[in-house]
């Protein structure tokens, strides 16, 4: 398997507390899910499922909002450091 997270960049808690799924999206039912995806990645030492979650709370964050900006850097962080280098480029072409 490749690096694991904390190697990657990624303690998700550490490093990502001000991009938490529910700060942009309180009375969608969407938060728990991402939620539950960012969790599970973590758990289970899965970047690339960590930068594609990070990457869709980008696409449904509003437009030029300080979580959607986080959530895509985090993204393409992510995918870069997992040799995804397509994913990063197109990360934030929304």
């Amino acid at each position: 398997m490749g690096e694991p997270l904390t190697k990657l960049g990624g303690n998700h808690a550490e490093n990502s507390a001000s991009i938490s799924p529910a700060s942009s999206r309180a009375s969608s039912p969407l938060p728990d899910y991402f939620a539950k995806s960012q969790a599970l990645a973590e758990r289970l030492d899965m970047p690339y499922a960590l930068a594609i979650t990070h990457r869709e709370m980008a696409r449904l964050d509003p437009k030029d909002t300080p979580a959607r900006h986080a959530h895509t850097e985090r993204a393409r962080a992510l995918f870069l450091a997992c040799g995804a280098v397509q994913d990063a480029g197109n990360c934030g072409v929304f």
